[in-house]
């Protein structure tokens, strides 16, 4: 079937490439939180009823969750993870969007960062803030999509994005009440 051994290992290279392209980008706001920026009993609640919507929408495969480094981003991350059984976690600063406090979003510093794991794992999960919830899906699909523009409504507390990479469409999940 191969001419040589080189054409075996090209093949082969390529289909392992394919094993691990991210095929969805999962950005999911943090749950409600307190005045101490903790998650709060209900948005302890809240992240494992997404962590159930989720589940069927994430279909398996390598994982890692990437999270805000505010407490609540990482709470949320932690809980996400124990839920639906994911061992890689990351925490990353530029994830921490806070426009009250002088925090800007980073989408491109963001883009570089899903980049740099989507050769890596089949599914990159955000956990992150208001401000990534609304504006990256958008950011992502352009860049990412040959200019494809998702438009985004607004995102509440404990609910996300799934971006199929393949198809090239998107789903917002709720908690499961």
């Amino acid at each position: 079937m191969y001419s040589s051994e080189f054409e075996k290992r090209i093949e082969m290279e390529i289909k392992k490439r394919r094993l691990c392209q991210m095929k969805k980008l999962v950005i999911v706001r943090h749950g409600d939180y307190g005045f101490d920026g903790s998650l709060s009993t209900k948005g302890k609640a809240q992240m494992k009823q997404l962590a159930e919507s989720l589940r069927s929408q994430l279909g398996g495969g390598k994982t890692i969750i990437l999270f805000s480094t505010a407490p609540r981003g990482e709470q949320s991350a932690r809980i996400l993870a124990a839920e639906l059984g994911i061992t890689e976690l990351e925490p990353h600063e530029v994830l921490w969007s806070d426009r009250e406090n002088g925090r800007s979003a980073h989408p491109a510093k963001t883009l570089a960062l899903v980049r740099s794991k989507k050769e890596l794992y089949d599914i990159v999960v955000l956990v992150t803030h208001y401000e990534y919830a609304e504006e990256f899906p958008m950011y992502f699909s352009q860049c990412e999509f040959d200019g494809l523009l998702f438009i985004c409504v607004e995102i509440k507390k404990a609910e996300a994005w799934v971006i199929d990479c393949e198809t090239r469409q998107r789903v917002r999940v709720k908690p499961q009440e």
